[in-house]
């Protein structure tokens, strides 16, 4: 695993909220919910995020929340059920990931669980998130995705 220190600037995201397991409802959520969302406020074509507000490891599973979202242009305010949230900017160990939407679970548990603990880093606080750039796409033919794992961090 690569693991890059980035400095990463604050941004506001517009957001729709999943509850429940993360893993498989995620991509249905995205595809089903929020992209359908996306088309109709305009949206399309932005930097995408998927923030995770819960440890799966103290939550339970039907209780976790994520945030499903784009970059906020200015002056946006949220229609529907959507919200804005703004991610703090600072330092982040961030990570690449292509593959499948079923096996991002192992990277996130990886950078987490076996990275983090001994890069002389711990977590920020703040929620790590996934972020997928405007010019990335979900490939139909292999479904793969791809995006950057980025979790807030501070030096021990």
């Amino acid at each position: 695993m690569i693991v890059e220190l980035k400095e990463r600037k604050p941004v506001t995201v517009a957001c729709l909220r999943y509850t429940g397991p993360y893993g498989a409802g995620i991509e249905p959520f995205w595809r089903n919910t929020v992209y359908e969302w996306l088309r109709e406020e305009g949206l399309l074509g932005r930097g995408r995020y998927g923030i995770s507000l819960d440890n799966p490891g103290v939550t339970p599973p039907e209780q976790c929340r994520y945030d499903a979202g784009v970059e906020a242009p200015l002056g946006y305010f949220p229609t529907q059920n959507a919200h804005l949230t703004t991610l703090p900017g600072g330092l982040y160990a961030v990570t690449r990931f292509q593959g499948k939407p079923s096996q991002i679970g192992a990277v996130w548990q990886a950078l987490l669980e076996a990275w983090l603990p001994d890069s002389g880093y711990r977590h920020a606080g703040s929620p790590p998130y996934e972020y997928v750039p405007p010019d990335a796409a979900f490939n139909p033919v292999t479904g793969e995705i791809s995006c950057e794992i980025c979790v807030p961090v501070v030096k021990c």
